[in-house]
């Protein structure tokens, strides 16, 4: 049984051992490691925030772009409905209408020009009079409730901790 207990001798004895009867000059080369770079917990924490700030800007704009580039007037119609449903929820200004081609959900839009609401043309022209006004209700209902700003909270929320796997 003598030998058996000898096989189970912690590596690390074993791993001294070796190292101490290799030559000076390739044990340091041992020693380094595999040369990886040095950063800190912070540093990698700053690197991955200012990647996920670039991704999600960088997002943020071409969308920015592509509804500037595509972006029509709406009908005298739908602006109509859209200042009689902003009536009624006590805005003292109907939020700009966009009103886009593609196939994308109604939405509450944030930019440096302020709130807008995207609506998707072929969408809204095939709903009702009433069906578009609850579209509307529904949009203008976001930006009662600040949902933008809620939005805008996430974004940075998502930014600061981008490592955490609930995120």
């Amino acid at each position: 049984l003598a030998p058996a207990a000898n096989a189970f001798k912690p590596a690390s004895l074993d791993t001294v051992d070796a190292i101490s009867n290799v030559p000076p000059d390739i044990r340091g080369e041992i020693d380094k490691g595999f040369p990886w770079p040095s950063l800190s917990p912070l540093a990698l924490w700053v690197l991955g925030s200012a990647i996920v700030l670039a991704l999600s800007l960088t997002r943020v704009v071409r969308f920015q772009r592509w509804l500037q580039r595509s972006a029509i007037a709406p009908p005298d119609a739908w602006r109509r409905e859209a200042t009689q449903v902003a009536s009624r929820f006590g805005f003292y200004k109907t939020p700009r209408l966009l009103v886009v081609q593609a196939r994308v959900s109604p939405m509450v839009w944030l930019s440096l020009k302020g709130l807008q609401v995207v609506i998707p043309a072929p969408i809204f022209s095939s709903l009702s009079p009433f069906e578009r006004q609850s579209a509307l209700a529904h949009e203008f209902a976001h930006i009662q409730r600040r949902d933008p700003i809620t939005r805008c909270i996430e974004w940075a929320a998502i930014v600061v901790f981008w490592w955490h796997p609930l995120v």
